[in-house]
């Protein structure tokens, strides 16, 4: 028997859940609209040329990442990429609300464009620990696994 009980087994099954419909429904909400979000890139901080490889590597990786999710085998590296995308944004967001930036690039798009700056920080802290405690949830079970065998 495997070392995470089955609540355990359930939540990471959750979180992973909770991961796949966030990247899943922005990337399409990306793609859907990719006009758009090629003009909020434009409005960033951000250097013309970076701004056309994160037009196209952002849905990429959000739905690479969703993917990975979905997988047992894939899903420690999965949560990995989870951890590192949540990073990179709130990390950015965080720039924002200490006017790090010379002015306020627009907002994100889909439903996160109705929060404000706050709101948006503690929303991707809420998703940065939810990739955190699914990567060491798997992780340990990972670790367990091989030493057992």
């Amino acid at each position: 028997m495997n070392r995470l009980n089955k609540k355990g087994a359930w939540i990471v099954e959750v979180l992973a859940c909770l991961l796949v419909f966030l990247w899943v429904y922005t990337a399409v909400s990306k793609l859907a609209s990719a006009e758009e979000f090629r003009a909020q890139l434009a409005n960033q901080v951000f250097k013309k040329g970076f701004t056309e490889v994160l037009f196209f590597l952002l849905p990429t990786v959000e739905l690479m990442a969703a993917v990975l999710l979905c997988w047992r085998s894939f899903r420690l590296l999965g949560f990995g990429l989870s951890l590192l995308l949540m990073l990179a944004f709130t990390g950015y967001v965080g720039l924002i609300l200490i006017g790090f930036f010379p002015r306020v690039p627009c907002s994100c798009g889909g439903v996160l464009k109705v929060l404000g700056w706050k709101s948006h920080f503690v929303f991707n802290l809420f998703f940065t620990a939810v990739a955190a405690i699914g990567y060491i949830f798997t992780y340990k079970e990972r670790r367990w696994v091989s030493v057992k065998t």
